[in-house]
């Protein structure tokens, strides 16, 4: 009975020669799973391949039926899509791709009785520049604990063992500029500077946040607090603190003299361990737990709260240390199983495209610190044993 049923199945679809989908063609959309590049047929290869003018995508598929799959492509999300190639295999490396264009994909599983099943979700990636990292600045003695980038300027945090100095270089060449001492850095964890170069510190186990002058190489205002603060970051273009506190539910704003301006309500599941930024629009980019699972989404959020996006592609759900540039893309390192190497990644809110941007290898990611200046070169330098400053800068 069970052979009869199959039969008249398949002689049912064996009258049409129409191969687009059918009212009961029973194959399935398959399932993309792009970006690891640590199983299947594309170990090895990411799908976010930055450099290299190829990429590698997997996907599943529950389909008893397929006999092939064929793999479509634009250049634009919502654009004409052309067959570029056809596999038996759940996995294609697609060759021959530009620098610096973005490219969207979707698979079709295809058998030669029903037709065409139905397309898989669009993949989208892009091939970044090319980009040249040197070790742009060395400082003399000690090891670096925070750094923050002015238009201008590079301003360190160095320690000296139980004490801490302040060095500035210049940003251009990398060259010294001065150095400061003060009984305020040796309690200080992280150093941020906004548009007017006024220096900020955040010291005293994380409660507390002081104002230093250099021209009188004093700390001239303090923002205190009984509980510790969480986050703190910078809208640079209105040179606001923003800040939550642990436990909180809230991110609290102030002038560049602590003076208070508002608050921003945050969602629930508001991940305090991780950093949230503001972009010089004043849009905020925070990390907010998906409710049942270990990984996250990024909301971003107006000043007044409302959600814009709500940014759920990976590197992001695995990623701890975004950035921001002046445009409004963000960059986020992530560790990968494979090779145990660390990742930076750029995240093109136009075309909503995670960008590879550069392999740091095998340093490790807990204790690095990511930087960006208003031209979109980015800096890194290792807290752990750090003597040096890289600059990643985009080239031809």
């Amino acid at each position: 009975m069970k052979r009869c049923i199959l039969l008249l199945i398949l002689l049912a679809f064996s009258c049409s020669n129409d191969k687009e989908v059918t009212e009961n063609n029973p194959l399935t959309a398959v399932r993309l799973i792009p970006g690891t590049g640590e199983t299947g047929g594309c170990s090895g290869v990411l799908a976010y391949s930055g450099f290299q003018d190829y990429i590698c995508i997997d996907w599943e598929d529950e389909n008893e039926f397929a006999e092939k799959y064929i793999i479509y492509y634009s250049d634009a999300e919502d654009g004409e899509y052309s067959e570029i190639a056809s596999t038996t295999e759940k996995s294609y490396q697609i060759r021959g791709l530009q620098y610096g264009q973005p490219y969207f994909f979707y698979v079709v599983p295809f058998n030669s009785t029903f037709g065409n099943g139905p397309q898989s979700e669009v993949f989208k990636t892009y091939i970044s520049q090319k980009t040249n990292t040197d070790e742009f600045l060395e400082i003399s003695d000690g090891r670096i604990t925070s750094f923050d980038v002015s238009s201008t300027k590079i301003y360190v945090l160095t320690s000296l063992g139980i004490e801490k100095v302040l060095e500035i270089f210049d940003l251009t060449t990398g060259a010294a500029i001065s150095t400061f001492t003060n009984m305020a850095f040796n309690t200080s964890n992280r150093i941020l500077v906004n548009s007017n170069e006024d220096i900020y510190l955040v010291g005293n186990l994380g409660k507390s946040i002081s104002k230093f002058d250099i021209a009188s190489n004093q700390v001239i205002n303090q923002l205190t607090s009984e509980v510790i603060i969480d986050n703190v970051d910078i809208n640079k273009s209105e040179n606001q603190i923003y800040l939550t506190k642990e436990d909180g539910t809230e991110i609290e704003v102030y002038g560049a003299n602590f003076e208070p301006e508002f608050k921003v309500p945050l969602s629930q599941g508001y991940q305090e361990s991780r950093k949230f930024i503001v972009g010089d629009n004043g849009n905020i980019y925070v990390s907010v737990a998906k409710e049942g699972t270990n990984s996250s989404v990024l909301e971003v959020i107006t000043k007044e709260g409302t959600v814009l996006n709500s940014i759920t592609s990976n590197p992001w759900s695995i990623n701890e240390y975004p950035i921001i540039d002046s445009s409004g893309s963000l960059y986020a390192a992530f560790y990968s199983g494979l090779n145990d190497e660390v990742f930076l990644y750029m995240y093109q809110l136009a075309n909503d495209i995670w960008e590879f941007y550069t392999n740091y290898g095998d340093l490790p990611l807990s204790d690095s610190v990511f930087e960006i200046d208003a031209g979109g070169n980015v800096y890194r330098a290792r807290t752990d044993i750090g003597i040096t400053i890289e600059r990643i800068v985009t080239t031809d």
